[in-house]
């Protein structure tokens, strides 16, 4: 990953958005790639957060990663991060 390439935050582009920096707000609320993904996340978490999905990103962000449930965010993050590993790899094989 950009981090331990000594790559600044600010040109790590996320391999699906051209021009988005790939953060952990963009991964985690705005990649189209992981939209179905993101969608099976706010199922789960709105049995305990109902408006979840109507918050700013910023307070869903923060209740995502500090307060609502680790679970299912957890589980997001590793599917999401294998999707986006088959991806790449696809990518670099058709090249």
């Amino acid at each position: 990953g950009g981090r331990y390439s000594k790559i600044g935050k600010e040109l790590r582009f996320c391999p699906f958005c051209p021009g988005r920096v790939e953060d952990e707000k963009h991964f985690l609320l705005e990649c189209h790639t992981y939209k179905y993904l993101r969608s099976d996340l706010y199922n789960e978490v709105k049995i305990i957060f109902p408006s979840i999905t109507n918050q700013p990103n910023d307070y869903r962000f923060l209740a995502l990663m500090k307060g609502v449930s680790t679970s299912p965010v957890s589980r997001f993050i590793l599917r999401a991060m294998g999707v986006r590993e088959f991806l790449i790899a696809k990518h670099k094989t058709h090249d």
